[in-house]
């Protein structure tokens, strides 16, 4: 029978590459945490359930790498073993947050054609110079081709779930004036934007956040319908 570990306990487990590339940087050096840096756990097996589907370390170990390489750099110490702990949840429940939603999608009849899956994989290698740099770039981060496109296909499949199931939330005047007026207590520039300047882009700040928070709101929904565990104890 498959052995489902102590959630937290695998921090060390799949971090400890990554801090032991950490301590032979000099202090001048920034470390380098990209999946290249550091090697998978020896073991892919489940560290949650959402319905039939298992959450394999792997990638959890992709996830939990992708954040701590953001987190680092805006200089949050990602060597302290209580914030170690927290991306750890963060990633896991992300996981947990896109398989919601990708079975969400799927129930409700979404599917990525061929030609659209291969129209987003060419507008993505074309970001490149050859078609050899590009799967330089997947080795680089311990990925296959077709692991890249069934990743890009679930991506695709989510996005248009979630922006035809959500509504484009309305922004007010008043809500973009009170925004500004935050900036403005809270700035330290001497000649701060005038609000017709900045109007855009708190319109799109406020659309985004409301936009944010009802994904939220369609992740909770989805989670209430279905079955989701997380292994934190050791069972045989």
């Amino acid at each position: 029978m498959v052995k489902k570990i102590l959630l937290f306990t695998m921090a060390a487990v799949i971090s400890l590459s990554i801090l032991s590339c950490q301590k032979e940087n000099t202090p001048e050096e920034s470390p380098d945490i990209s999946p290249a840096a550091s090697e998978k756990p020896p073991e892919n097996i489940p560290v949650a359930v959402v319905n039939d589907t298992e959450i394999m370390l792997f990638d959890l170990f992709k996830m939990y790498q992708s954040l701590n390489k953001n987190y680092l750099q805006q200089g949050v110490d990602i060597t302290d073993d209580e914030i170690s702990n927290q991306i750890l949840e963060e990633a896991v429940n992300t996981l947990i947050a896109y398989e919601l939603l990708y079975q969400g999608a799927v129930k409700e009849g979404y599917k990525i054609s061929d030609e659209e899956l291969d129209k987003e994989l060419e507008a993505f290698k074309s970001q490149y110079q050859s078609e050899e740099e590009f799967l330089e770039s997947l080795e680089a981060q311990q990925t296959t081709l077709e692991e890249f496109k069934k990743d890009l296909e679930r991506e695709l499949t989510v996005s248009n779930y979630v922006q035809n199931t959500i509504e484009q939330p309305e922004v007010t005047e008043e809500e973009m004036l009170e925004m500004y007026e935050q900036y403005i207590k809270e700035t330290t520039e001497e000649n701060p934007p005038e609000f017709e300047e900045l109007k855009p882009r708190i319109e799109q700040k406020i659309r985004e956040d409301k936009f944010g928070k009802k994904v939220d709101e369609l992740i909770e929904t989805l989670k209430e319908q279905s079955k989701v565990e997380i292994f934190r104890e050791e069972t045989e």
